[in-house]
């Protein structure tokens, strides 16, 4: 990240489905002792799944969110906090959550989700190394 590093505050990566275990090594060589949230979103399921796959190694700034890939899921607002002046920042309602805190996704519940509920806690994911 070099001289940047304090003005990048997230990285936001969309994708169809789980892509190669290299890139997720890579991001980790590089990100992972610095201060810049990354986010992972991709469309592999049918259902709202949120993990932190390498929070046993140390990254607690690496998620996974997988969203709804039905023809019938609703449109996914991401917002990257600016700075902690911004003013209230949490979910305060069951279509948010919020990532670190700096990243926050929005998405309405949809005719396959109509029960708003949260995203799932865990991810099938492969280990990381």
């Amino acid at each position: 990240l070099g001289n940047d590093g304090d003005r990048i505050r997230a990285v936001i990566l969309f994708g169809h489905s789980i892509p190669d275990q290299r890139l997720f090594d890579v991001l980790l060589q590089h990100l992972q002792m610095s201060t810049v949230h990354v986010a992972y979103i991709h469309s592999h399921g049918r259902s709202w799944v949120v993990d932190q796959p390498y929070s046993d190694s140390g990254w607690e700034r690496f998620w996974t969110v997988q969203i709804d890939s039905g023809s019938s899921a609703s449109p996914l607002q991401v917002t990257v906090r600016a700075d902690e002046s911004d003013g209230e920042w949490e979910a305060d309602n069951a279509e948010k959550i919020i990532l670190g805190d700096v990243i926050k996704i929005h998405h309405s519940a949809t005719v396959e989700d109509n029960t708003g509920s949260s995203p799932l806690p865990a991810f099938p994911m492969p280990s990381p190394g």
